[in-house]
């Protein structure tokens, strides 16, 4: 009986131990996490709090394509250009994959008259659209004949 109450402590100790683990793991900041946090206050229209938040979530995770792609989008919408190009590029350098971050490239590159650095890249997110955005492929689609007709 003695070594079973031994046991049951020495078990204890371990559970104990992992809830203090992920205790301390969930306070400290995630990257998903802020990067989510960012999103909803986009979709609320508060551009300047997504902002602080995809800035925040680098600082964890300077590495996280999707919260540069988001900050890409959130200065795209803010209409600092300079700043969406540089996010979306560095999304891209990170996850050649991010077909979002593609045409959000292709769109500023528009804006500052790279026609066919714009093209470029609408071709890109015309390779592999999300299958639930026909209309925004559709869109895409019909910028990028206008684009090359223009070129």
């Amino acid at each position: 009986m003695k070594r079973q109450s031994g046991r049951i402590s020495v078990w204890t100790t371990v559970a104990v131990g992992a809830l203090m683990l992920s205790g301390c793991a969930a306070s400290k900041p995630n990257a998903i996490a802020l990067t989510n946090e960012g999103i909803t206050l986009q979709q609320k229209g508060d551009l300047d709090g997504a902002i602080a938040k995809y800035r925040q979530a680098l600082v964890v995770d300077p590495n996280d394509a999707q919260a540069h792609y988001a900050l890409g989008s959130a200065l795209q919408k803010k209409k600092d250009t300079d700043g969406a190009i540089t996010e979306y590029r560095t999304a891209l350098s990170k996850d050649p994959n991010l077909v979002g971050a593609h045409m959000g490239l292709g769109y500023c590159l528009y804006a500052k008259g790279d026609i066919p650095g714009a093209i470029r890249e609408l071709k890109a997110y015309l390779q592999n659209p999300p299958a639930d955005e026909p209309e925004m492929k559709a869109k895409v689609e019909q910028d990028l004949q206008k684009l090359e007709a223009a070129r």
